[in-house]
Protein backbone atom coordinates (compact mmCIF):
# COMPACT_ATOMS: atom_id res chain seq x y z
CA UNK A 1 0.00 0.00 0.00
CA UNK A 2 1.00 3.22 -0.76
CA UNK A 3 -0.15 6.65 1.29
CA UNK A 4 -0.60 10.14 -0.47
CA UNK A 5 -1.35 13.50 1.68
CA UNK A 6 -3.16 16.12 0.33
CA UNK A 7 -3.38 19.62 1.70
CA UNK A 8 -6.44 21.65 0.76
CA UNK A 9 -6.66 25.22 2.37
CA UNK A 10 -9.69 26.90 3.50
CA UNK A 11 -8.82 29.78 1.92
CA UNK A 12 -6.53 30.56 -1.08
CA UNK A 13 -6.29 30.79 -4.67
CA UNK A 14 -4.77 27.34 -5.89
CA UNK A 15 -8.01 25.68 -4.36
CA UNK A 16 -8.75 24.64 -7.58
CA UNK A 17 -5.84 23.17 -8.51
CA UNK A 18 -5.13 21.14 -5.51
CA UNK A 19 -8.60 19.66 -5.77
CA UNK A 20 -8.01 19.11 -9.74
CA UNK A 21 -4.69 17.72 -8.86
CA UNK A 22 -6.58 15.62 -5.96
CA UNK A 23 -9.19 14.20 -8.21
CA UNK A 24 -7.16 13.24 -11.28
CA UNK A 25 -4.91 11.19 -8.53
CA UNK A 26 -8.08 9.30 -7.36
CA UNK A 27 -9.40 8.56 -10.40
CA UNK A 28 -6.03 7.28 -11.91
CA UNK A 29 -5.46 5.34 -9.33
CA UNK A 30 -6.78 1.83 -7.24
CA UNK A 31 -8.16 3.61 -3.70
CA UNK A 32 -8.31 1.55 -1.19
CA UNK A 33 -9.23 4.04 1.51
CA UNK A 34 -9.52 7.70 2.17
CA UNK A 35 -9.73 9.69 5.46
CA UNK A 36 -9.74 13.29 5.55
CA UNK A 37 -9.96 15.52 8.75
CA UNK A 38 -10.45 19.51 9.03
CA UNK A 39 -7.57 21.14 10.78
CA UNK A 40 -8.65 24.49 12.24
CA UNK A 41 -6.21 27.35 12.67
CA UNK A 42 -8.11 30.60 11.91
CA UNK A 43 -7.48 31.75 8.27
CA UNK A 44 -4.56 28.90 7.88
CA UNK A 45 -7.48 26.31 8.07
CA UNK A 46 -6.93 23.40 5.85
CA UNK A 47 -8.51 19.84 5.10
CA UNK A 48 -6.18 16.96 4.87
CA UNK A 49 -7.33 14.16 2.79
CA UNK A 50 -4.70 10.78 3.09
CA UNK A 51 -5.48 8.27 0.22
CA UNK A 52 -4.03 5.05 0.44
CA UNK A 53 -3.92 3.25 -2.67
CA UNK A 54 -2.42 0.31 -4.39
CA UNK A 55 0.69 1.23 -6.54
CA UNK A 56 0.79 -1.03 -9.41
CA UNK A 57 3.73 -4.15 -9.82
CA UNK A 58 5.99 -1.86 -11.85
CA UNK A 59 6.21 1.21 -8.89
CA UNK A 60 4.03 3.57 -11.09
CA UNK A 61 0.59 4.53 -10.20
CA UNK A 62 -1.91 3.21 -12.30
CA UNK A 63 -3.21 5.63 -14.49
CA UNK A 64 -5.42 3.88 -16.81
CA UNK A 65 -8.84 3.50 -15.01
CA UNK A 66 -9.77 3.39 -11.50
CA UNK A 67 -10.97 -0.48 -11.80
CA UNK A 68 -8.43 -1.39 -14.82
CA UNK A 69 -6.85 -4.45 -12.25
CA UNK A 70 -8.27 -6.45 -9.61
CA UNK A 71 -6.57 -5.91 -6.20
CA UNK A 72 -4.83 -9.23 -4.79
CA UNK A 73 -5.36 -9.40 -1.40
CA UNK A 74 -3.47 -12.37 -0.71
CA UNK A 75 -0.42 -10.49 -2.02
CA UNK A 76 -1.52 -6.65 -0.52
CA UNK A 77 -2.43 -8.04 3.35
CA UNK A 78 -0.06 -9.37 5.38
CA UNK A 79 -0.87 -12.93 6.44
CA UNK A 80 -2.47 -12.41 9.56
CA UNK A 81 -4.84 -9.90 7.92
CA UNK A 82 -5.55 -11.99 5.18
CA UNK A 83 -6.82 -15.08 7.05
CA UNK A 84 -8.71 -12.76 9.03
CA UNK A 85 -10.32 -11.55 5.28
CA UNK A 86 -10.50 -15.03 4.08
CA UNK A 87 -13.05 -15.72 7.18
CA UNK A 88 -14.49 -12.51 6.74
CA UNK A 89 -15.36 -13.07 2.78
CA UNK A 90 -16.79 -16.90 3.83
CA UNK A 91 -19.72 -14.65 6.20
CA UNK A 92 -20.29 -12.55 3.27
CA UNK A 93 -20.36 -15.27 0.90
CA UNK A 94 -22.84 -17.23 2.55
CA UNK A 95 -25.26 -14.45 3.66
CA UNK A 96 -24.88 -13.35 -0.12
CA UNK A 97 -25.86 -16.35 -1.11
CA UNK A 98 -28.69 -16.75 1.55
CA UNK A 99 -30.09 -13.46 0.11
CA UNK A 100 -29.76 -14.23 -3.53
CA UNK A 101 -27.20 -11.37 -4.11
CA UNK A 102 -23.61 -10.30 -5.38
CA UNK A 103 -21.34 -10.89 -2.49
CA UNK A 104 -20.09 -6.90 -3.33
CA UNK A 105 -23.78 -6.11 -2.35
CA UNK A 106 -23.17 -7.16 1.24
CA UNK A 107 -19.20 -5.76 1.39
CA UNK A 108 -16.91 -4.90 -0.40
CA UNK A 109 -13.77 -6.56 -1.14
CA UNK A 110 -12.12 -3.19 0.26
CA UNK A 111 -14.17 -2.89 2.94
CA UNK A 112 -13.33 -6.72 4.05
CA UNK A 113 -9.76 -5.41 3.99
CA UNK A 114 -10.70 -2.73 6.06
CA UNK A 115 -12.13 -4.95 9.00
CA UNK A 116 -9.19 -7.58 8.23
CA UNK A 117 -7.30 -5.16 10.50
CA UNK A 118 -9.18 -5.51 13.26
CA UNK A 119 -9.98 -8.36 15.92
CA UNK A 120 -12.40 -10.21 14.77
CA UNK A 121 -14.30 -10.99 17.81
CA UNK A 122 -14.74 -7.13 18.56
CA UNK A 123 -16.54 -6.22 15.14
CA UNK A 124 -20.15 -5.24 16.28
CA UNK A 125 -22.27 -2.50 14.76
CA UNK A 126 -20.15 0.25 15.83
CA UNK A 127 -17.36 -1.24 14.43
CA UNK A 128 -19.08 -2.10 10.62
CA UNK A 129 -20.81 1.23 11.34
CA UNK A 130 -17.15 3.12 10.73
CA UNK A 131 -15.86 1.45 7.64
CA UNK A 132 -15.72 3.28 4.95
CA UNK A 133 -19.39 3.37 2.83
CA UNK A 134 -21.19 0.98 5.49
CA UNK A 135 -24.26 2.58 6.71
CA UNK A 136 -27.21 2.11 8.80
CA UNK A 137 -29.29 1.00 5.88
CA UNK A 138 -27.01 -1.93 4.75
CA UNK A 139 -26.33 -2.54 8.79
CA UNK A 140 -30.18 -3.31 8.74
CA UNK A 141 -30.53 -5.01 5.54
CA UNK A 142 -27.23 -7.27 5.90
CA UNK A 143 -25.08 -6.26 9.00
CA UNK A 144 -26.93 -8.15 11.81
CA UNK A 145 -26.61 -11.42 10.19
CA UNK A 146 -23.17 -10.93 8.70
CA UNK A 147 -22.06 -10.73 12.48
CA UNK A 148 -24.38 -13.62 13.84
CA UNK A 149 -22.57 -15.62 10.63
CA UNK A 150 -19.24 -14.24 11.84
CA UNK A 151 -20.06 -15.32 15.51
CA UNK A 152 -20.79 -18.34 14.58
CA UNK A 153 -17.93 -18.70 12.00
CA UNK A 154 -15.06 -17.93 14.54
CA UNK A 155 -17.10 -20.38 17.36
CA UNK A 156 -16.66 -22.98 14.67
CA UNK A 157 -13.22 -22.18 14.19
CA UNK A 158 -12.42 -22.12 18.13
CA UNK A 159 -13.77 -25.42 18.93
CA UNK A 160 -11.87 -27.24 15.94
CA UNK A 161 -8.56 -25.78 17.39
CA UNK A 162 -9.49 -27.12 21.03
CA UNK A 163 -10.51 -30.72 19.55
CA UNK A 164 -7.22 -30.54 17.43
CA UNK A 165 -5.23 -29.24 20.43
CA UNK A 166 -6.91 -32.24 22.42
CA UNK A 167 -5.98 -34.88 19.06
CA UNK A 168 -2.77 -33.63 18.90
CA UNK A 169 -3.30 -32.36 15.79
CA UNK A 170 -2.85 -28.96 13.61
CA UNK A 171 -5.91 -27.67 11.45
CA UNK A 172 -5.94 -24.41 9.93
CA UNK A 173 -9.02 -22.38 9.42
CA UNK A 174 -9.40 -22.95 5.61
CA UNK A 175 -10.28 -26.74 6.82
CA UNK A 176 -13.36 -25.89 8.48
CA UNK A 177 -15.83 -25.64 5.61
CA UNK A 178 -14.23 -28.40 3.84
CA UNK A 179 -14.35 -30.76 6.56
CA UNK A 180 -18.04 -29.62 7.35
CA UNK A 181 -18.90 -30.24 3.68
CA UNK A 182 -17.11 -33.82 3.99
CA UNK A 183 -14.44 -32.31 1.37
CA UNK A 184 -11.63 -33.62 3.63
CA UNK A 185 -10.66 -37.57 3.81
Amino acid sequence: MQYKIFTLPVKGDDNNSIQNEMNAFIRSNKVFRTVRRFVPNGDDSLWCFCVEYIESANGESNGSSKFSRKIDYMEELPEEEFKKFSILRECRKILADERSVPAYTVFLDSQLAELSKKDLKAIDKAVLLKVNNYGEKKFEKYGIRFLELLSLKLQDLESLATQSSEDGQHIVPQQVNQEKSGIMQ
